[in-house]
């Protein structure tokens, strides 16, 4: 599947959720980039393909950063993932993951909540070796991503959950990704709420 085709069978999904909750008053209420959330967390990943036959993933890390849109939230996540080669002939190869990623949250108590969406991004991928064939990629990603959120404090929370992404390189690469990080709830300064908004 191409990114085209798979943006052409998801739009049918996002896209009405995403017009109907932008034209609710509540969401547009909400306070849109009124708190930030900054975290850190490790994200190892597992192969779904013929791919572990050559690689083994290690383990990720990412930083993310959150703010409240007027529906959902949005969220810039920065990680990396290494993968090391079970091959003599095959070179050991590091990702660098930019995202963007959208999520809507339902709140189950006080403490607990749950969020659901997609991403898109980048994946960087180059070999920490060099040599002649040793030149960078650039490939698109697209996924789908769950967590689970548990406060600990005002300004601390917990967050668990899994994502599934497609690598759309020449022989697409389909990770399983479970997630664990630490969050940090905060105001958002007034420049960025006015440059965001």
């Amino acid at each position: 599947m191409t990114p085209r085709s798979w943006f052409q069978r998801m739009r049918h999904v996002w896209l009405p959720v995403l017009l109907l909750l932008s034209a609710s008053p509540e969401m547009k209420a909400q306070g849109a980039f009124e708190q930030s959330l900054a975290g850190a967390g490790i994200s190892p990943a597992v192969f779904q393909s013929e791919l572990r036959d050559y690689w083994q993933t290690g383990s990720g890390l990412a930083l993310y950063w959150s703010v409240p849109f007027y529906a959902g939230d949005l969220e810039f996540r920065a990680g990396f993932l290494p993968m090391k080669s079970r091959r003599q002939n095959i070179p050991s190869i590091n990702n660098v993951f930019t995202t963007l990623n959208w999520r809507m949250p339902a709140e189950l108590t006080r403490r607990l909540s749950v969020s659901g969406g997609f991403l898109i991004g980048n994946n960087f991928m180059y070999r920490p070796s060099a040599g002649i064939m040793d030149g960078p990629e650039s490939e698109f990603m697209a996924g789908l991503t769950g967590m689970i959120h548990f406060r600990l404090s005002p300004t601390l929370s917990l967050r668990a959950g899994l994502e599934q992404i497609r690598i759309y390189t020449y022989h697409k690469i389909n990770l399983t990704s479970p997630q664990m990080g630490i969050e940090v709830h905060f105001d958002s300064p007034r420049w960025l709420k006015q440059l965001l908004q």
